[in-house]
């Protein structure tokens, strides 16, 4: 999943420190293979966080957490609705990909 979220200049401190105290513990709950937060190179008062699930159930579990709630309650103040894009994916797969499809030896 990533959330994009953009706060103004006023609440951009108070929303770094939170999403920051996220991350650790989020990180450490079971299933979770990545909770990386980022901020856009072009707008300083946009935050990118993106999360990465080893199960669906896994993902669903953490959305019913305590710490997806704080999140919920963060997004209260940004100066606009979350941009969020949820991908499940069904295969894993690296360069042998890459091989088998473009021939890479």
């Amino acid at each position: 999943m990533t959330t994009r979220m953009s706060v103004s200049p006023r609440r951009r401190k108070e929303l770094a420190s939170s999403l920051r105290g996220m991350l650790e513990p989020v990180r450490h709950e079971s299933g979770c293979l990545g909770f990386d937060l980022y901020v856009d190179t072009e707008d300083h008062n946009t935050y990118i966080l993106v999360e990465e699930w080893e199960t669906k159930e896994d993902f669903d579990r953490h959305l019913r957490g305590s710490d997806y709630r704080r999140l919920l309650v963060l997004m209260e103040i940004l100066k606009e609705p979350p941009e969020i894009s949820i991908s499940l994916i069904s295969q894993r797969s690296g360069m042998e990909y890459l091989e088998q499809v473009i021939g890479l030896h």
